[in-house]
């Protein structure tokens, strides 16, 4: 088991997240995520598992019969069905089923305009939450990996801001949240210990070294 060379704050003070570099870290990533948005899904690829997140739990179809031959495979009880996987669909599923019932809104009874509603709340939250958890593991990796806390800083910017990580985040594929994947699989396998909310936080608040 690695050891990090990442120390708690006192917690009790007021201002301590002020003064914690993984505070100021997710806080940044956040923003960046929030501020690149477009509402827009991306591509196609995204609209279409949109459809799959909204097919598991509302009456509507995986795949429209007009899409049909240019997408969709036929399935069991000759339905349509995507071909994607549906790991981005179930990612998204949160934010449809709250995106879905805001659009509902009254105030937004004559807005008709693209993006919808309904797929800027799911681009905006999902990419934004997706790469609050991606700095966080990164981190938190590089930590464990024996870098400083101002090069594990300084590598989870780099990663926000100078790899296709940032297209990803303005264009909803399922990219990031690969890599989101990855990186957790890595941190745990690193720690030696199951993969749980409680070790994934444990570590904050903490201070710079």
């Amino acid at each position: 088991m690695i050891v990090s060379n990442y120390h708690p704050t006192d917690a009790s003070s007021p201002h301590h997240y002020l003064r914690d570099p993984l505070f100021l870290l997710c806080l940044t990533a956040g923003l960046l995520a929030f501020v690149v948005q477009s509402g827009e899904l991306g591509t196609s690829d995204t609209t279409h598992r949109l459809q799959t997140t909204h097919w598991l739990w509302t009456s509507e179809p995986q795949v429209f019969p007009y899409e049909y031959p240019e997408f969709g495979l036929h399935g069991r009880g000759g339905r349509l069905y995507s071909w994607y996987g549906i790991g981005q669909s179930l990612l998204m599923l949160p934010a449809d089923i709250v995106g879905t019932w805001i659009s509902h809104w009254p105030i937004f009874a004559e807005y008709e305009d693209d993006p919808s509603v309904r797929g800027i709340v799911v681009s905006s939250s999902t990419n934004i939450l997706v790469t609050v958890l991606t700095a966080l593991i990164a981190f938190r990796l590089l930590v464990q990996l024996r870098f400083s806390v101002r090069e594990s800083v300084a590598g989870v910017l780099a990663l926000l801001f100078c790899t296709t990580h940032l297209h990803y985040t303005q264009n909803m594929m399922e990219n990031n949240s690969i890599l989101l994947l990855t990186l957790t699989d890595s941190h745990f396998n690193t720690n030696g210990c199951a993969p749980t909310t409680a070790a994934l936080f444990s570590s904050a608040p903490r201070r710079w070294d």
